[in-house]
């Protein structure tokens, strides 16, 4: 008798004078005939899901889907909940609680949708796609994503939709600057959210950058077609827009320690806004600019630091920063004004490190390191 099996739990329970159909005041295990062995005769076949199984299934991917795109788009709150909940969807805007279970079903139903486009003669031609089925499996990689953010092959048709919609020239309809709009919360909630892997997901970060490298204007908010230079507002859009990318990735920071990802796509941007400052010069020089910008990100990510002493991603982070260049972003600093300036903001965050490591008694290997490295440059 295996130690493991029914028979032996049903015994064991008879030999301490248990009812094997009441433990605790709960009933279990109602039906004994379903731990047989397959050979015997009196075993009976469990139903086999039919057609209504079927439309149940789809039914729920289809709420799951309407929840994740539901309009007006917002920053969503995802939760991949124990197996053990129901499989149903716990939907309360921006809420969303999906249980494992369910979440499982929908990935098999989006795999199917997503790779059943894909397996189409030329799935990526304008001239002979099939808007409705594209639509479907586009949906479709959003349910992929959430089962594995590092699905390649999803991001990379995302990609591709967003460069489809640029191709068919349908900006004048405002359909890509949807698009994108839609693209950036979407990534911003799978990296936020209290999920396992997705805020340490390098495939997800690598796509924000490419989203906003290859649709800068469209990602902060410019209108398409009108000229930069000529825009009062340019550099205000560009510092708020910088402001929140910084607070995702932070936040991001907070879901899931030591992120390296997060912080090295902040690095990217950076230099991303650093070669896109040029549009500025009716109101603020670049240098000035950049200059402004980055004293508010040592500022920021330096309470940030304070806040997660024991996260040396971030106290890395808060050392390049301190160690850029304003008049050539990634080198080091140059002397003269701007490096007295420097100069004086390094000392400023030296003394309020050290005053909150001895107000505080810390210890730890990551603001030692800061520290170290941050005086020898100094």
């Amino acid at each position: 008798m295996k130690p493991w099996g029914a028979d032996f739990i049903k015994q064991k329970m008879l030999l301490a004078g248990s009812n094997p159909r009441h433990i605790g005041g709960l009933e279990t295990m109602p039906n004994w005939s379903y731990f047989k062995p397959h050979h015997s005769a009196s075993h009976t076949r469990m139903p086999s899901p039919g057609p209504d199984a079927s439309a149940q299934t789809q039914s729920t991917y289809e709420e799951v889907i309407t929840a994740l795109t539901l309009s007006p788009h917002t920053v969503l709150e995802i939760d991949i909940l124990p197996a053990a909940y129901s499989p149903v969807l716990f939907h309360a805007h921006p809420s969303i609680g999906l249980p494992r279970s369910l979440l499982k079903s929908c990935f098999i139903t989006a795999r199917s949708i997503f790779f059943s486009y894909l397996n189409r003669p030329d799935p990526h031609d304008p001239e002979t796609a099939d808007l409705e089925h594209r639509k479907a499996a586009f949906q479709a990689t959003l349910i992929i994503l959430l089962f594995d953010p590092n699905h390649l092959t999803a991001v990379n048709f995302r990609k591709r939709h967003l460069l489809f919609l640029k191709d068919r020239d349908l900006a004048t309809e405002n359909r890509l600057q949807e698009a994108v709009d839609f693209e950036k919360l979407i990534l911003q909630s799978l990296v936020t959210s209290p999920l396992g892997r997705h805020a340490k997901s390098s495939t997800l970060w690598a796509h924000r950058v490419w989203l906003f490298s290859t649709f800068f204007a469209e990602s902060i908010g410019w209108e398409v077609g009108i000229a930069r230079e000529e825009d009062p507002k340019g550099p205000e859009i560009m510092k708020r827009f910088l402001e929140t990318e910084l607070a995702i990735v932070m936040k991001a920071g907070e879901r899931h320690a030591r992120n390296y990802y997060a912080w090295d796509y902040a690095r990217q941007l950076f230099g991303l806004f650093s070669k896109k400052g040029d549009f500025c010069e009716s109101n603020i020089s670049k240098e000035e600019w950049i200059t402004s910008t980055r004293v508010m990100s040592i500022t920021t990510v330096h309470k940030w630091c304070l806040v997660h002493p024991r996260d040396i991603s971030g106290w890395a982070f808060l050392t390049f920063l301190i160690g850029q260049d304003v008049q050539s972003p990634g080198s080091k600093r140059t002397e003269g004004k701007e490096g007295d300036r420097d100069q004086d903001m390094s000392e400023n965050i030296i003394r309020i490190t050290k005053e909150f490591i001895r107000k505080f008694k810390l210890r730890g290997e990551s603001v030692e390191w800061f520290l170290k490295v941050i005086t020898d440059d100094s």
